[in-house]
């Protein structure tokens, strides 16, 4: 499938709403990474599989994503360029494929915090990622995603934790509970997270 990009100055920002992912939560489809030009954004409804909680407006039950692409990891930066001479500091980056990956998580979050009313969490939250990744060609006696080819699983964590600053929480920092899981893709699977946000309540 073909696919072009939009001029750089009509191009959603993180927490913004993105034609892509507007189409996206509405059943469409979204093109946002190479490897998988059709693949599909979908939010569960809030309240339809959970019992009501306390918490902030708009946080009676929780915030649940479901993500279809490749899950990127952000992990140590690298340098560019040979730095500043005068101040011998050199630019540090990140990937292009890690920061596109967080940009389709902010917007996607953004959109699913305007659309069911919620005000950005200012407590202590609690998250459960579940990270779905391709299996390995090189590996296929892998029954778990083991190889350093899959991405530590904190570095997961940490790409889509920074993605939900400023759009779902003020702050990862404010994440004081997490339940997290990686695992390879099941048949009629596509790659990607499933996300869930709500604010922790603490038990005894």
């Amino acid at each position: 499938m073909a696919t072009t990009s939009a001029p750089a100055d009509q191009r959603s920002k993180p927490g913004q709403d993105s034609p892509a992912a507007e189409s996206a939560l509405c059943g469409g489809g979204t093109s946002f990474a190479d490897e998988f030009p059709a693949a599909s954004v979908i939010t569960i409804p809030a309240g339809s599989l959970y019992q009501p909680m306390s918490g902030p407006a708009g946080w009676e039950f929780p915030l649940a994503l479901e993500l279809a692409g490749k899950p990127r990891t952000k992990g140590s930066l690298t340098m560019r360029g040979r730095g500043n001479r005068r101040t011998g500091r050199i630019p540090l980056v990140d990937s292009e494929a890690s920061k596109t990956w967080r940009g389709m998580v902010a917007d996607t979050a953004a959109l699913a915090m305007r659309q069911q009313g919620r005000a950005i969490l200012t407590g202590p939250g609690e998250v459960e990622f579940t990270f779905r990744l391709e299996r390995l060609a090189s590996r296929p006696e892998l029954t778990e995603p083991i190889s350093k080819a899959c991405g530590d699983i904190d570095k997961h964590e940490r790409n889509v934790n920074d993605a939900l600053n400023g759009v779902v929480w003020d702050d990862d920092a404010q994440v004081v509970m997490t339940h997290i899981r990686k695992r390879f893709i099941r048949p009629g699977e596509l790659p990607g997270v499933s996300i869930k946000v709500q604010p922790y309540e603490r038990v005894g």
